[in-house]
């Protein structure tokens, strides 16, 4: 891969996590429980796709790893 290439790859994985991101911060927000469950499931399917590999590893949002953590149980459960 083209140094290029790898640059347009870490361009869109920022993108992509920075969208992840936004909606991990609307769904800690919500006070309305539906909402926040959509907005959760909205984050990890967002975060699910975040080429995490272009960034060097895991993305790292601004809030404790705890509610990114308990988002993705809570998907878990949905799952089931």
């Amino acid at each position: 891969m083209s140094t290029e290439q790898q640059r347009q790859r870490a361009e869109k994985a920022l993108k992509d996590m920075n969208h992840a991101e936004s909606l991990l911060l609307k769904a800690l927000a919500a006070t309305d429980p539906h909402k926040r469950l959509m907005l959760g499931l909205q984050f990890i399917a967002a975060d699910e796709a975040v080429d995490h590999e272009a960034l060097g590893g895991v993305a790292d949002y601004p809030v404790p790893t705890e509610a990114v953590a308990a988002l993705r149980e809570l998907k878990r459960e949905f799952d089931q």
